[in-house]
């Protein structure tokens, strides 16, 4: 098994193939549905962090990408969680939202991680593997 890592030739090619619009919209599934249990906890809603005005613009500007490339839509949910902008080394920003409050109101899952002897064997034979987001470099 070889490691690819960011500095691999193969990687830059195909992260520079997959900024293309096209590659960057999320596709979409409907045989999974999803729900956060909350159990009997109100719904927590957090106030906005304080940014700086030019902060706030890069924000506004990002969001705008992430709703145009479908990656986040409008809601109106109770739930409030606030973001972070955090600065990559590179200069780019990555977006954060801290949902702390939200994960200790969560009712945890009673069924157990799986052993990582089996996930491995339910692996063996495959010739690809991918632990990253190439596209957004994390």
């Amino acid at each position: 098994m070889h490691a690819i890592n960011e500095h691999s030739p193969c990687c830059w090619a195909a992260a520079a193939a997959m900024r293309g619009e096209s590659s960057k919209k999320p596709g979409r599934t409907d045989l999974l549905k999803f729900q956060i249990d909350t159990g009997d906890n109100q719904p927590i809603k957090q106030q906005p962090y304080r940014v700086s005005y030019a902060e706030g613009e890069i924000r506004a500007a990002e969001i705008q990408q992430y709703m145009e490339l479908g990656f986040v839509r409008e809601s109106n949910s109770p739930w409030v969680s606030p973001v972070l902008v955090i600065r990559k080394p590179n200069g780019g920003i990555r977006f954060c939202i801290d949902y702390r409050k939200l994960n200790a109101a969560t009712v945890k899952d009673c069924y157990p991680m799986p052993l990582i002897d089996d996930i491995i064997d339910v692996l063996s034979g495959s010739k690809i593997f991918s632990t990253i987001d190439i596209a957004s470099r994390y």
